[in-house]
C-alpha cells in the first residue's frame, strides 16, 4: 500500500546542488522536499528524470540513454539547467502548491513475452522453476497537505514491442525480452538491481510427452510487486500442463514474508491469465 507523504523536509540527508546521492536499492522509499526554483534529477537504469518546483507548478523533463543501465542516484540543482535538448516535457500547475516528491516501482502495463537464449525441455512428471528479471516502470507522487499520483508511468528501460498470438487477428502486443532463465535466484547481480524485479515461474508436466519452451507470456500486468531483502520481486507464476492440447492451468502466489509495494495493473482473472499462457509452449 502507499505511505503517507509529509510536507516538511522529509529526505534523509540533502545534497547541496550538482552534487549526486548514489541510493541503494530502496529508492522509492524516500521523500524529497523541494525548494521553489529547485529541480531533482532521477536517474534510474536508462531513464533520466527531472523534476522542477516552480512558484504554481512542476515541470517534468525525461529522456532515456539506451547505451547503459544506471543504479539509483538523486542529483539536486536549479529549475531551467538541466532539461536536456531532446527530452520529452510536461507541467502540472496547482492552486495548492505541493512541495515534496516521491517515485514508485510499478511493473510492466503490457505482458512480457520471454525467449530463452536456449530452448528448454521437461520431461514427464517433471518441475521446474525459472528466475527471469524485467524493469520497473517509475512512477512519480506529489506530496504535501495531499498526495496526487500524477499519470507519469516511465519504464526504466525501453524495451521493444512484439506480438504474442497464433495469428495476426488474435493475440496481443507485448513487450520482447530475452533471458537466460536462470535456475537460481539472483544468480546475476544485474537480476537484483533495484531498477528491476525478479518474476519466479514454476511449471509443472503432467503430461505424457517431453515440453519444448520456447517462449513465455509472462502476465506481468496481473502480477503485484513486493519488497524483500534481495529487492524487487513479483507474484511466482505457477503453470500447470496437464496434458498436450490443452491448455493449463495457471496461479499467482504471493511470496512469504514480503511487503507488497504495488498492486497489479489489471486484476488477474482465470481468462486473463489463461489466455496470456495459452501460447506458453510452440
Amino acid at each position: 500500500g502507499r505511505r503517507a507523504c509529509l510536507s516538511p523536509r522529509a529526505d534523509a540527508g540533502s545534497t547541496e546542488f550538482g552534487q549526486s546521492r548514489p541510493m541503494s536499492a530502496v529508492w522509492w522509499r524516500e521523500t524529497h522536499t523541494l525548494e521553489t526554483g529547485e529541480s531533482l534529477t532521477l536517474r534510474l537504469g536508462e531513464l533520466r528524470l527531472v523534476a522542477e518546483r516552480l512558484d504554481s507548478e512542476w515541470n517534468f523533463y525525461w529522456s532515456h540513454d539506451s547505451a547503459v543501465e544506471r543504479g539509483a542516484d538523486f542529483e539536486r540543482g536549479r529549475a531551467g539547467t538541466g532539461a536536456g535538448e531532446h527530452a520529452s516535457n510536461c507541467r502540472y500547475p496547482f492552486r495548492e502548491m505541493l512541495s515534496a516528491i516521491r517515485f514508485e516501482p510499478g511493473l510492466a502495463d503490457r505482458p512480457l513475452v520471454i525467449r530463452p537464449v536456449m530452448p528448454l525441455y521437461i520431461p514427464h512428471a517433471e518441475s521446474l522453476k525459472l528466475w527471469v528479471s524485467s524493469p520497473v516502470w517509475c512512477r512519480v507522487i506529489l506530496c504535501g497537505p495531499r498526495e496526487v499520483a500524477l499519470n507519469l508511468d516511465l519504464p526504466t528501460v525501453v524495451l521493444s514491442e512484439t506480438w504474442f498470438g497464433p495469428d495476426t487477428l488474435n493475440g496481443e502486443v507485448g513487450y520482447a525480452s530475452r533471458t537466460r532463465a536462470r535456475m537460481t535466484a539472483g544468480a546475476e547481480s544485474q537480476d537484483c538491481a533495484g531498477h528491476r524485479a525478479r518474476t519466479p515461474i514454476v511449471i509443472h508436466n503432467e503430461a505424457s510427452e517431453i515440453i519444448k519452451i520456447e517462449r513465455l507470456n509472462l502476465p506481468l500486468e496481473s502480477c503485484s510487486l513486493y519488497e524483500e531483502p534481495g529487492g524487487l520481486m513479483t507474484d511466482t507464476v505457477l503453470w500447470q500442463q496437464q496434458s498436450r492440447g490443452q491448455k493449463g492451468g495457471i496461479r499467482l502466489i504471493a511470496p512469504d514474508a514480503a511487503r507488497r509495494i504495488t498492486a497489479p495493473r489489471k486484476p488477474g482473472s482465470e481468462t486473463v491469465l489463461s489466455r496470456a499462457f495459452g501460447l506458453l509452449f510452440d
